[in-house]
């Protein structure tokens, strides 16, 4: 696999990123922003 994002910060070299790794720190955070909205009350499941 190819590496796209490598930083670089002077002090330290952050590790490379592709495109998968990219996609499941995404989707980590989505899934824990997403365990704390609030369904409306009353709405129920198709």
């Amino acid at each position: 696999m190819v590496d796209f994002l490598k930083f670089d910060l002077k002090f330290m070299i952050w590790p490379s990123f592709n495109v998968a790794d990219s996609c499941v720190v995404c989707a980590a955070m989505l899934l824990f922003v997403s365990s704390f909205i609030e369904k409306p009350v009353g709405v129920e499941k198709a």
